[in-house]
């Protein structure tokens, strides 16, 4: 088993396909960051695995088993990063996709295009070729077709799916709990015994419901 190759220690882990040579010095012919980092990047999609609230995920899973060219995002250009969700920020900006290399029929080549009828079909990168990525790289890096917002809308996903799920939780686990104290209440008053399980007003239980799934991650 591969060592895996750390980019930011708190953000991102590859567990790479390893990307061929040839690919990696095009993507050096578009410059590197004073620390050593390309500007563009080829990996496996599903190589990928992002941390949100130290949990794991592949933020290019609905991609599945493809080549991407990915984008060294400047934080001038990407905006706000969430230290709470991902940890400290990476030092150079936020890698974020920009191409699927895929073959595309039936419709338009755009990849992010999901319409009923697009069909989407591998393609190695022997394949689609040096010439190809050198002049795909050029595109994108000349014409700034990328929408940054696009670029980030993985990881406002992922934590949307974080909250959702802290909140399923929380709503599972009170539910169960009120279930069992209206049994208890039940019992005492069929034995006639005073107990401290009153009802709480609605306001409190409401009140209640919105903090906890907060609390519980903190």
């Amino acid at each position: 088993m591969s060592t895996p190759n750390l980019l930011n220690d708190c953000i991102e882990k590859l567990d790479p396909s390893p990307t061929p040579e040839w690919a990696e010095r095009i993507c050096a012919e578009f410059g590197l960051t004073d620390s050593g980092k390309p500007r563009y990047r080829i990996i496996w999609a599903l190589d990928r695995i992002d941390y949100c609230y130290d949990r794991p995920m592949k933020p290019y899973g609905h991609i599945g088993n493809r080549w991407i060219i990915e984008v060294l995002v400047p934080w001038e250009k990407f905006g706000a990063w969430n230290e709470e969700a991902f940890g400290p920020k990476p030092l150079d900006g936020e890698y974020s996709h920009a191409l699927t290399i895929q073959q595309t029929w039936e419709g338009d080549v755009s990849t992010m295009d999901m319409r009923p009828g697009i069909t989407h079909r591998y393609l190695s990168l022997d394949d689609f070729g040096g010439d190809a990525l050198r002049l795909t790289l050029a595109c994108i890096d000349r014409g700034r077709a990328i929408q940054w917002w696009q670029m980030k809308n993985h990881r406002e996903m992922m934590i949307a799916d974080e909250d959702k799920a802290f909140h399923e939780q929380f709503e599972n686990v009170y539910d169960d709990n009120a279930g069992a104290v209206a049994d208890i209440r039940k019992l005492s008053k069929a034995a006639k015994l005073p107990t401290s399980l009153d009802e709480l007003p609605q306001p409190i239980k409401e009140k209640i419901r919105r903090r906890g799934p907060k609390q519980i991650r903190n």
